[in-house]
């Protein structure tokens, strides 16, 4: 299948095609027929082994450098960054965090459940977020809907979406809980 068979969508998810939430990200997009593409490591690497025909189908290309300046790439390539993790201390997650702030790119970072760990340079986000949480009971919204909501509200005005966070060898059962996170935040966008 063709890659412009999937270029019906405005937007653009990049990630860097390791296992876990950045493959997560491939998925959910391609299956919503948006655009991907981002930078992959040198040599294809992901933690299962190289990848590249798995990353070449996803419209990656192969960086120069390894993990490091693959994610900078991506992060400078992109207009804003979703950040999935649940282990928010791991190399990937704070170089990706570090690289957006550094760039000033803004990103929003979740749990795997879409509770908000942090937002970077979007304060009418976390504006409307507080309100999210301030009429929680006041309609029949479930409070994690709102807040995807929410965020694909805020998502729709970035073309390029740069998708990161956890591989799966570091937390077990990841690709899955955040390919639907994605899934039904990108599909708001629609």
């Amino acid at each position: 299948m063709s890659l412009l068979s999937y270029d019906k969508s405005a937007y653009t998810i990049v990630s860097g095609g390791q296992t876990g939430v950045d493959i997560a990200g491939l998925n959910a997009a391609r299956s919503l027929k948006f655009k991907t593409g981002g930078w992959a490591p040198h040599g294809w690497e992901t933690l299962d082994g190289p990848a590249e025909s798995l990353l070449k189908k996803f419209g990656l290309k192969e960086h120069d450098g390894g993990y490091k300046p693959r994610t900078i790439q991506n992060v400078k390539d992109s207009d804003i960054t979703l950040i999935i993790s649940r282990k928010w201390m791991s190399p990937g997650t704070v170089l990706t965090m570090n690289s957006c702030k550094r760039l000033g790119k803004p990103f929003i970072a979740l749990t795997e459940e879409c509770v908000i760990r942090e937002i970077f340079g979007l304060p009418e986000l976390e504006e409307q977020l507080k309100e999210v949480t301030k009429v929680r009971n006041s309609d029949d919204m479930d409070p994690v809907e709102r807040t995807m909501t929410t965020i694909a509200k805020c998502l729709a005005g970035y073309p390029t979406i740069n998708i990161a966070g956890n591989a799966e060898q570091n937390a077990d059962g990841i690709e899955l809980m955040s390919f639907n996170l994605i899934y039904d935040i990108l599909k708001r966008m629609i």
